[in-house]
């Protein structure tokens, strides 16, 4: 498993940009750590010694498996649709309310284009 002393610095950022050009994710300065948490199963079933090496793989034509299995190691894959809860509130207690009070009764339909 490698660990945050072997990530050198520009091998940090060329990962960085990587994550942020394939899928918009932007990795904050010092997230080695996360790096190495999420990647070291990867790390160990491709048989990878390092990040360098890594980025030397996921560069390689032919290797789209490869870089999608990094960028779901790397994504947070939050689904749980009410983990906020005052938006919900606010269209319960105010927006349908103030709608039904101009239009009277009526079904709703909702499209949420984060989801």
């Amino acid at each position: 498993m490698p660990n945050t002393n072997k990530i050198t610095a520009n091998e940090y950022q060329q990962f960085k940009s990587f994550l942020e050009e394939t899928c918009g994710i932007l990795l904050g300065e010092g997230k080695q750590y996360l790096i190495v948490s999420r990647l070291a199963k990867l790390l160990r079933d491709e048989q990878v010694s390092d990040l360098g090496e890594l980025l030397t793989h996921i560069r390689q034509p032919g290797q789209q498996r490869l870089r999608d299995a990094v960028i779901d190691a790397m994504a947070t894959n939050e689904t749980s649709w009410f983990r906020d809860q005052s938006p919900f509130n606010v269209l319960e207690q105010s927006i349908f309310p103030q709608i039904e009070e101009k239009q009277g009764q009526i079904g709703y339909r909702v499209w949420s284009a984060a989801c």
